[in-house]
Parts: structure tokens; sequence; C-alpha cells
């Protein structure tokens, strides 16, 4: 396992251990691009092209003796789509299956 994949195991344990407090760890964002006039608010994929995603939220640090995870989280998945970074862990925990 490189160095960089162990950071980011680190920064999903902090992401673990943080929502055991109940803190919000996800930003959801719904984005809709009006094409045409309506008095109708649902996005559809006729009138209303909508983009969805999930990122990963800012967290407090609340124990200095979780500094190195925390560093790792604002590093590696803060801010970032967890779609993406989910398949990136995923893909590491096959790499080191593979290697046994």
């Amino acid at each position: 396992m490189t160095e960089k994949e162990s950071k980011l195991i680190s920064a999903f344990k902090y992401a673990n251990n943080v929502k055991k407090h109940s803190v919000s760890i996800f930003e959801c964002s719904l984005r809709t691009d009006t094409l045409f006039p309506s008095k109708e608010l649902f996005p559809s994929k006729n009138l209303f092209p909508s983009s969805f995603d999930i990122k990963w939220n800012k967290l407090p640090l609340d124990n200095m003796r979780f500094k190195c995870q925390y560093n790792n989280y604002n590093k590696y998945l803060k801010g970032k789509s967890i779609l993406a970074t989910l398949d990136e862990l995923i893909n590491i925990i096959k790499q080191a299956l593979k290697d046994k």
C-alpha cells in the first residue's frame, strides 16, 4: 500500500469517527438550469436538466489525538465527491486483497 493510499484510509477513519457524534459529514447540492418558463418547480429531465452531487463536508477537530486523521481528511476528502472517493477506497481494498 502506498503512503497516499494509507493517508486516504486514515481520512475515512476520521469521517467514521466524527459521524458517531452526529455531525453532518455530507453536503448535498442540486443544481437546476431552467430551459423553459414554467410554474412547476420540480426538476425533470425534459424541462429542468439537473445535476446532483454529494460531497464531503467540513468537519471539526474535536480531539487533538486525531489531528493526523483530521489533516488527511481535509487533504483527501473534504469538498470532494463521495462517489469518486469511495471508488478510490474500493480499488485500494481490491488491490490489497489481490496482494495477499
